[in-house]
């Protein structure tokens, strides 16, 4: 199987999961789900090395609103931090969030 594809079909994956009610939590938001099954669960050239190059390394932590919020919870006395924080959206990227405010690219 060709990369593009494997790629396509984890995202595919992910979505179509995260979509999925197991009584565990909160379900991606049906509308984000619709939007990458109207793409076929592609993403561009250009977004794939924006997404490698930027949010995985200036983000901290990166995925849905309640996974960064668990996550920084649990290493927020290494960093220092005794604040609650409001993470942000990440760009071109819905119902992604990120632990750290990224400029706007």
């Amino acid at each position: 199987m060709h990369p593009k594809e494997i790629v396509r079909k984890y995202r595919q994956f992910v979505y179509e999961t995260g979509a999925v009610d197991a009584g565990k939590g909160k379900t991606m938001d049906k509308k984000i789900v619709e939007k990458a099954r109207r793409k076929g669960y592609k993403i561009s050239r250009a977004d794939r090395f924006r997404y490698r190059c930027r949010y995985f390394t200036d983000s901290g932590i990166i995925g849905g609103k309640d996974f960064v919020q668990e996550v920084f919870d649990q290493v927020k006395h290494l960093l220092g931090s005794k604040d609650e924080r409001k993470f942000t959206p990440v760009g071109g990227v819905d119902g992604v969030y990120s632990m750290k405010r990224l400029a706007d690219s």
